[in-house]
């Protein structure tokens, strides 16, 4: 028979804090099975939401970490390019990719780094790709790359291999080191000519030598034969 909510909290309360006693497995009633159906019921929803609740805080850290990542991407001073390795399709680029190369986003998205001219050869990328092939990534590594303007650049270049979409893409990183290059070369060529000037020093010192020496020894020469006429003519006295 059908019980009303009036009739069936009692029961239901004698049910979960004191127990039927006189209840079967074998031969238990409506009510039972219902009561038993219930707490199934109401099991599942609770493991259903404690779930959800776990998914919802893993969702929110990797929202959170996403959002770190796309800022730090989008705001790095150095260039960052994300292409597939297969044949350097260009997927994302950052503002800084737009700053060191000249390039606007718009303009090469969908493009490869080949059509664009980055590199100055095919044969410079396929070293970059055999290395990320074997090693999975390169750290700082120099080459030379052209700007969209044409002019060369010398670039620091790190990437890393992940997989997007079930494809396996470059996250990469440039840093325009051509100042640095020239300031090196110019201190290398300091040291150079410091070197030369202090070699040559050296030897302007002992040819000083030498010469202070020789003059010493004629006037000491001279001295001498000098004193030698004076002492024979002393003797002939």
């Amino acid at each position: 028979d059908t019980l009303s909510l009036h009739d069936a909290l009692p029961i239901l309360s004698k049910y979960f804090f004191v127990g039927f006693s006189d209840l079967s497995y074998f031969n238990s009633g409506a009510f039972e099975v219902y009561v038993a159906l219930m707490y199934q019921v109401a099991y599942f929803f609770l493991i259903f939401f404690l779930a959800l609740m776990v998914n919802q805080r893993l969702l929110n850290e990797i929202k959170v970490q996403e959002e770190k990542f796309s800022k730090a991407f989008r705001y790095s001073p150095y260039a960052i390019i994300i292409s597939r390795l297969s044949d350097g399709k260009i997927l994302e680029v950052n503002k800084g990719f737009e700053g060191i190369l000249g390039y606007k986003t718009d303009d090469v998205i969908g493009l490869t780094t080949l059509d664009i001219n980055i590199w100055l050869d095919s044969d410079t990328r396929d070293k970059f790709v055999a290395a990320l092939t074997n090693n999975k990534r390169v750290l700082n590594a120099v080459y030379s790359f052209r700007k969209a303007n044409g002019e060369l650049m010398t670039g620091e270049l790190s990437g890393e291999v992940l997989e997007i979409e079930d494809q396996l893409c470059v996250l990469t990183v440039l840093n325009d080191i051509t100042q640095l290059k020239k300031t090196e070369g110019e201190l290398r060529k300091s040291q150079r000519i410091l070197r030369s000037f202090a070699s040559h020093l050296q030897n302007a010192g002992e040819e000083e030598k030498i010469v202070l020496a020789t003059q010493i020894d004629n006037e000491l020469n001279q001295s001498l034969a000098a004193l030698k006429m004076d002492i024979g003519l002393l003797k002939q006295k």
